[in-house]
């Protein structure tokens, strides 16, 4: 083999091994950068509010206790078996706030429902948002979750608790809503006579 040749081999296998280095610290790069962004993605997702989905029953009452101590750092859906899921979640002030997951201005879309993402809330039927720490109070119409306002609920110092009243008042709301009659709103639910607790 002339010398010429073997020197051309001997560069040719340079090149090679040069090419296979540079493929195993891409590779590792690759990779190194694949676990980082996992890692942050990771990050966000344990460190942010996230969705809670629960079944929970009446009790023999008819009233929905939520324990406090259960509830998850986002919104948290209750369904309980009425039309419509409950919400509940914790305030800047660490009071709890509740409503039913639908609005009457989408009622009729069959989409009024919310998702949250960085503490502001989206309906899913025509894009409206809102702040969270805004919602849940004595508020009505638009496009907003159907407050349960702290005032109709009759809460213990370890539960949310949703009275059986505001159930069934809330029920014939969504009926009459379905029928296409929106003249009551949860609303008037404070003209009602009042249960009082353990009644």
């Amino acid at each position: 083999m002339s010398m010429g040749l073997k020197r051309k081999e001997q560069e040719a296998a340079k090149i090679k091994e040069l090419q296979r280095k540079r493929r195993i610290q891409y590779i590792a790069a690759s990779s190194v950068a694949a676990v980082a962004v996992i890692g942050i993605i990771a990050a966000v997702y344990l460190n942010s509010p996230r969705e809670l989905h629960s079944n929970i029953s009446p009790d023999s009452s008819g009233n929905v206790a939520v324990a406090a101590s259960s509830l998850g750092s986002g919104l948290n859906y209750f369904n309980y078996g009425g039309s419509q899921d409950l919400v509940i979640w914790k305030n800047s002030s660490g009071g709890y706030r509740s409503a039913f997951d639908v609005c009457e201005e989408c009622f009729d879309t069959g989409r009024a429902h919310y998702t949250l993402q960085n503490d502001t809330l989206t309906c899913e039927s025509c894009g409206t948002t809102m702040a969270l720490e805004n919602s849940g109070i004595a508020s009505w119409g638009g496009c907003q979750p159907v407050s349960i306002p702290v005032e109709y609920r009759q809460d213990t110092d370890s539960d949310i608790v949703i009275p059986s009243g505001v159930l069934s008042y809330a029920s014939a709301v969504f009926s009459s809503w379905e029928n296409g009659d929106y003249s009551n709103t949860l609303e008037n639910y404070a003209t009602q006579p009042q249960e009082t607790p353990n009644e």
